[in-house]
């Protein structure tokens, strides 16, 4: 697989946290982004946190 060097503007990308604390982590996204978490509840996305 090449290397990315740059992406167009736009480009969608995500990043994967795994927290030890995951209460901790939303406080402390809340406080810096004002984003809310929501945990889906469907076994086929594994309870991801988003």
């Amino acid at each position: 697989m090449p290397e990315v060097k740059e992406y167009a503007p736009g480009t969608p990308s995500w990043v994967d946290l795994g927290s030890p604390d995951l209460e901790a982590s939303k406080r402390f996204y809340r406080a810096l982004f004002g984003w809310n978490a929501e945990t889906g509840d469907d076994p086929a996305t594994g309870g991801y946190t988003v």
